[in-house]
């Protein structure tokens, strides 16, 4: 339904010029989460705009990156010094929106199978606090939102640099479906701590209560790894390409985007479902390019937790089909 509605809005709007697609992508996915977890969506997409929530959610990260560093070189008593103006307060804000938005999902009675239908149903000894439930559904309306937009973002911006590769994508999805109705980023690291006793990581003894982590970017990024690490290759990873020269000797293993282990991404499969039925939807209905003089796109993004997006302006053209 919101893959839908995106496309519904992209094509009224798509003739008035380029439109920005960090922005879109944004309010399909936080609508979808929202709708998911609690019923009900933001109305971003309806709108055509952020909501306070929606929008809030850069701050927020700047001001939890600033805590951190805060925390860090303990100046904790001294944040209001430190914290920008426009960033100080922007999570406690969230956090209330998010418990207003738990207390209407609870007070309304529906047998709709959402993520807190789920939560709530498991009210024994091991369910979870409503201090919990509040705490939980913050999270979900973040982390089952922003990354998949910024994936797609990126996604979008490497398909319209890479015309070659666009063309073969966009051949390969309008070959394969003759109608659109069978269509089936983490910035920083995801961070663990080490239990008691330490452990031995890599040869090298960590101690007990480190805060360890791998930087995705980094790891995907490094020659080690991955033949021409710095380029947009994406056969890499198609069977019978990805195991002869040059990407034989690739670590694909090192890919792990959703963290690894019984702690990894709980959203994984949710994500990677949103991220291949949006942008095969997308690709399908649109002609897309990059409005010109935005191929420095990707150049200077400042990471907040979150990455930092400028808008990314395309145009598009509804695909003319007899």
């Amino acid at each position: 339904m919101y893959v839908n509605k995106l496309q519904e809005q992209l094509s009224a709007r798509c003739t008035s010029g380029p439109l920005n697609m960090v922005a879109w992508y944004t309010f399909t996915t936080f609508d979808l989460i929202g709708d998911l977890s609690f019923g009900e969506n933001f109305g971003c997409l309806d709108t055509g705009d952020y909501v306070p929530f929606v929008r809030a959610t850069e701050s927020i990260s700047k001001e939890l990156t600033f805590m951190q560093m805060l925390i860090y070189y303990r100046l904790q008593k001294v944040r209001q010094f430190f914290m920008p103006k426009g960033v100080a307060g922007a999570r406690f804000q969230n956090v209330k929106r998010a418990m207003d938005t738990v207390d209407r999902r609870i007070n309304r009675i529906t047998d709709r199978k959402d993520f807190l239908y789920y939560i709530l149903a498991a009210n024994d000894e091991k369910g979870m606090s409503r201090a919990e439930i509040n705490v939980n559904a913050f999270s979900l309306s973040i982390a089952g939102s922003e990354s998949t937009a910024t994936l797609l973002s990126g996604a979008t911006f490497y398909l319209l640099t890479h015309r070659h590769i666009y063309a073969t994508l966009v051949k390969e999805i309008r070959t394969a479906f003759k109608i659109p109705t069978p269509l089936p980023p983490v910035a920083g690291t995801l961070p663990r701590q080490v239990p008691p006793g330490g452990e031995t990581i890599d040869g090298a003894y960590v101690p007990a209560g480190t805060s360890v982590g791998v930087n995705h970017f980094s790891c995907f990024h490094h020659p080690q790894n991955f033949y021409r690490a710095e380029d947009f290759l994406p056969e890499r990873w198609l069977p019978g390409i990805r195991d002869a020269a040059p990407f034989e000797k690739d670590n694909r293993a090192c890919m792990q985007p959703f963290s690894f282990g019984p702690r990894n991404c709980l959203g994984k499969n949710l994500a990677k479902a949103e991220m291949r039925l949006i942008l095969a939807k997308l690709l399908w209905r649109f002609d897309l390019e990059l409005v010109e003089g935005r191929g420095d796109w990707m150049e200077g993004q400042k990471v907040f937790g979150f990455w930092a997006k400028p808008p990314l302006m395309c145009t598009l053209e509804v695909v003319r089909r007899d």
